[in-house]
């Protein structure tokens, strides 16, 4: 509820500015050996993307990096964030092909948890030499059914104390969590102590309030995976792909994302979000002076229907008239100015996008 002058307007979760309808904006690639194939992908559709996960099994030189630096020199403003199993044999001229690119956000070493000792310190070195060579580094920890509790810890400890990378977890593909409680605990463990580890996937064996707020997936709203044949799925974990970009126009396939007939998220992550991280409207007074001005803290996206609002991994669509408000917020129009040019619902929109995050009030 708003309370302004002594009158109150009532805020809903979603206003009728917004759109429940959200494609993807934050695209991850699955690469093989064919940078061919991954050029057509990426091409297809660059003009959608604002951050674009790109992920290699081993880094081929001098093929990949050639295709980055192609993809680097492309226009757009979009972030790269490379994931790499291997750097290959020559570690050093891997990074030395890496180094250049504008757009490069981080470099992620993936991790197997479970794999022998000696690799995983392989892993760890390309890990340190990253970060040497001044990259914004993740250690992406891949945990499988075979992972044990005491051989997590142990990777993870030396992580945080041997290097300054952010820690991501996630599981392997078609593996499910052992001893989800221990597992908690750990994890609850190093949240405590205000460590850099975050969850890039959906865990739903354990408490969804370790992983719901920081999770880069999005189930299927803002969010998808394309493997290195051009399937577009709407999580990295899904089976079951919804189209292919090779044949089909990215926009027609996310068109039939959320018939009723097909489960995009089995988690339902993006509902689950928003009741986390949403209060319920109503349940505490907010007051809002009348000279404060609207701050967009969000990118845009123009959609056909209106506009997608994006803040980091966060998105939000709304409608034709919810993007004309948007456009009104110049940093100079108070509340009072806009809500006597488009009413008491401009107001309760520009609300819903502030508990969102998506903008802040400043005097």
């Amino acid at each position: 509820m708003i309370k302004r002058n002594g009158n109150s307007i009532r805020e809903s979760k979603k206003t009728n500015h917004q759109l429940d309808k959200l494609s993807p904006f934050v695209f991850r690639i699955e690469v093989k050996e064919n940078t061919g194939l991954a050029d057509e992908i990426v091409s297809r559709e660059l003009s959608e993307v604002f951050s674009l996960q790109i992920e290699f099994d081993c880094f081929k030189l001098p093929s990949f990096a050639e295709w980055l630096q192609k993809l680097d020199d492309q226009p757009g403003d979009f972030n790269l964030v490379i994931y790499v199993r291997n750097l290959g044999e020559d570690p050093r001229s891997a990074l030395w092909g890496l180094r250049h690119l504008k757009k490069l956000d981080e470099l992620g070493i993936i991790i197997e948890a479970s794999e022998p000792e000696e690799k995983v310190e392989v892993r760890l070195d390309e890990l340190k030499l990253a970060e040497n060579s001044s990259f914004r580094t993740r250690a992406v920890v891949e945990i499988d059914c075979r992972t044990e509790i005491s051989s997590l810890k142990k990777l993870l400890d030396r992580v945080f104390l041997e290097t300054s990378a952010s820690v991501y977890l996630r599981k392997k593909i078609g593996h499910s969590l052992n001893r989800a409680s221990e597992f908690s605990s750990l994890i609850a463990n190093y949240k405590d102590r205000l460590l850099p580890l975050v969850f890039e996937d959906c865990f739903p064996e354990i408490n969804p309030e370790l992983w719901l707020p920081e999770i880069s997936c999005r189930g299927a709203q803002g969010s998808c995976f394309i493997s290195a044949d051009g399937h577009i799925y709407p999580c990295r974990k899904s089976r079951f792909p919804e189209g292919n970009i090779l044949k089909d126009r990215l926009k027609e396939i996310f068109e039939s994302w959320g018939s009723e007939e097909i489960e995009l998220c089995l988690e339902n992550v993006a509902e689950k979000r928003k009741q986390l991280l949403l209060p319920v409207a109503g349940e505490k007074p907010f007051l809002i002076e009348s000279d404060l001005k609207p701050i967009p803290l969000f990118r845009v996206r123009e959609e056909k229907q209106g506009a997608t609002l994006i803040k980091g991994l966060d998105g939000l669509a709304v409608t034709s008239k919810g993007y004309e408000i948007i456009r009104e917020l110049d940093r100079k129009k108070t509340l009072k100015s806009l809500k006597k040019k488009y009413g008491g619902e401009a107001i309760s929109f520009i609300f819903s996008l502030f508990m969102s995050g998506f903008l802040k009030f400043e005097k």
